[in-house]
């Protein structure tokens, strides 16, 4: 494999007689070349150099071969994170893909990052847990040329009336907010836009009917409408 242009140099010899010339050809059905010097090779793709000499007493080697292999071009990244902002009630199912039609990529080499720290190239992101705010998911890949790649999908999570509603569904739905009534009145507090009276009321409920996870998220989200 290589991954810089080179020249293939043909050298004939004969003990017995003067090599008369050379000639080659690439793959199986190129017509047969005169060999007059280097032969220069800087694309991606596989080559084969097939080759013979003639001496000058007629006889003519049996045609030898070379196979060369080349790739200088980086993996293409690319992964579903299609939109820069969203909803913190939503969840990314992460799916990052990569192009390579020369040597591969060498997936075990591989590295995807959320805001600096690993985390798997399928994880499913549930942006609720996540700070409000901007994060970066990062990747780094390598092909079997050692030819490196990145790239960078920044992620911004926002919060709205409607994440906090989506987001009491989903708490109640799991059993975060273990108390239907509860999990109504929070509704109606929210419906109502009685957003400080619905922040005093999480901040009542943090570890009783609301578990301090969803409390502590719906308190910042609430928070964050009242700013």
């Amino acid at each position: 494999m290589y991954t810089v242009p080179l020249s293939v140099r043909l050298v004939a010899t004969d003990e017995f007689s003067a090599v008369i010339g050379t000639v080659y050809r690439l793959g199986g059905v190129a017509e047969w070349q005169p060999y007059n010097g280097p032969i220069g090779f800087g694309n991606d793709g596989i080559y084969e150099v097939r080759y013979r000499s003639e001496d000058s007493a007629g006889n003519t080697e049996t045609a030898k071969s070379a196979a060369l292999r080349f790739d200088r071009t980086t993996p293409a990244i690319s992964a579903n994170v299609t939109s820069s902002v969203y909803a913190d009630s939503g969840q990314i199912d992460l799916q990052i893909t990569f192009g390579d039609a020369g040597s591969g990529t060498d997936h075990s080499r591989t590295v995807v990052t959320l805001d600096g720290q690993p985390i798997a190239k399928d994880a499913s992101l549930q942006l609720h847990t996540l700070p409000l705010g901007q994060h970066t998911i990062a990747v780094t890949a390598e092909d079997f040329a050692v030819n490196a790649a990145g790239a960078t999908f920044p992620v911004r999570t926002e919060t709205s009336v409607q994440s906090v509603g989506a987001l009491i569904d989903l708490f109640a739905a799991n059993g975060s907010i273990d108390n239907g009534g509860i999990a109504n009145s929070l509704r109606r507090q929210l419906a109502n836009g009685s957003l400080q009276a619905l922040l005093h009321h999480l901040q009542a409920q943090r570890g009783k009917h609301v578990s301090n996870v969803a409390a502590d998220v719906l308190i910042r989200d609430v928070g964050a409408l009242l700013q």
